[in-house]
């Protein structure tokens, strides 16, 4: 009798190791739990900055039509971004002490 409830608990330790491993490697092993966790926080980030990249190319895709539609855009562009004038106006210089 004592050798076959011997016999018991060794399968029963075993089977407990087994499951004991198996849940493991669930969790921890490659592409376990842990892993698809790390993926979805990493998926919900890339997700944000797509987002982000979207509305940008979209407010790109605005300004080059206005560029491309309004003559009086590049002009203004060119003032701002170059200090550019028209043949007709008059540059001022003014010292730095009257600027400020």
């Amino acid at each position: 009798m004592s050798k076959l409830k011997f016999e018991k608990n060794i399968v029963i330790f075993i089977v407990i190791l087994i499951s004991f491993v198996v849940v493991l490697v669930a969790v921890f092993g490659e592409k376990g739990l842990f892993d698809l966790y790390k993926l979805h926080n990493e998926e919900v980030v890339l997700q944000e900055n797509l987002g982000q990249l979207k509305k940008q190319k979209q407010e790109w895709i605005e300004k080059i039509t206005i560029l491309k539609t309004n003559k009086n855009s590049i002009k203004n562009l060119a003032r701002e971004k170059l200090g550019l004038i028209n043949r007709n106006e008059t540059v001022l210089l003014l010292p730095k002490k009257l600027k400020e």
